[in-house]
């Protein structure tokens, strides 16, 4: 995922498509793998995707060019707080 986005330009067309679970901590919300582990997400949220860190790549960056992000999981819907972090509940 990181050689992509790097990899682009602004000519670029980055689809981002996730269909599975996913689950709210630390005050964002991450995709649920397989290799999926919440000990170690507590211990190194960065080594996980989540949500904010998926926007601050696709969409904050300098050389955005275009992404489209298609989530078919749970809190889908909270992709647009993702700048702003999550609340629990």
């Amino acid at each position: 995922m990181v050689d992509l986005v790097m990899g682009r330009t602004d000519q670029d067309l980055l689809l981002f498509y996730f269909s599975g679970h996913a689950q709210q901590m630390n005050d964002d919300i991450y995709f649920v793998t397989g290799d999926f582990d919440k000990g170690k997400v507590k211990v190194d949220p960065g080594g996980y995707i989540s949500m904010r860190w998926l926007h601050r790549v696709l969409y904050q960056s300098i050389e955005a060019g275009c992404a489209l992000i298609i989530l078919d999981c749970c809190y889908a819907g909270n992709m647009a707080e993702a700048p702003n972090g999550f609340r629990a509940g």
